[in-house]
């Protein structure tokens, strides 16, 4: 089952209401920026898998209030799919193309084991993309055997949903060749 929610604190509710609660698909709009602000009991949650779509917002996104919130109940999470795709990124310097940043808030999920992230960069970035895939090239991401790559505008890490990006096999090919290439 999907939800949709409109609001990202809802996910708390679900969560806190749900105890048992092991697997999540949720299509949301980002948090706003005092939604990290809620807290939750994290002593009984279970939730293994989380598959979270966000749409579009009048605004481009900015992804610490997203990570704030996950944070809060990521120790249980063996995997994170996050369809950012919906989201247009204006800055480098955000989360997913912050290898950093992302790497931070991902060791905060010391049982996760399969990343599955997909997003969309400014038009302007796109001739970076060599110098964005760069930045994950160290050892923390070839440790985890995560795999990364852009096409265009999108990024990738894992890339569980090819088939949403493009229904034509040359265009996934494409994509394959870039990942090989990108992890060499």
């Amino acid at each position: 089952m999907t939800l949709t929610i409109n609001s990202f604190k809802d996910i708390f509710l679900l969560i806190q209401s749900i105890p048992n609660l092991e697997y999540l698909n949720i299509k949301s709009c980002q948090p706003d920026a005092n939604e990290h602000k809620i807290s939750i009991n994290k002593t009984n949650i279970k939730l293994k898998q989380l598959y979270l779509t966000l749409y579009k917002k009048e605004t481009s996104g900015n992804f610490d209030q997203l990570t704030n919130c996950i944070k809060q109940f990521s120790s249980s999470l063996t995997c994170l799919s996050m369809d950012l795709v919906s989201v247009l990124v204006r800055n480098l310097n955000e989360i997913p193309f912050n290898s950093k940043k992302l790497q931070a808030f991902l060791e905060s999920m010391t049982e996760l084991r399969q990343l599955h992230l997909y997003a969309r960069i400014s038009l302007r970035y796109c001739m970076n993309s060599d110098e964005i895939v760069s930045r994950f090239k160290n050892q923390y991401w070839f440790d985890h055997n995560w795999l990364f790559g852009m096409h265009g505008q999108y990024f990738w890490v894992n890339m569980l949903l090819v088939d949403k990006i493009s229904s034509t096999g040359h265009f996934v090919d494409r994509i394959f060749r870039r990942q090989n290439i990108s992890s060499t």
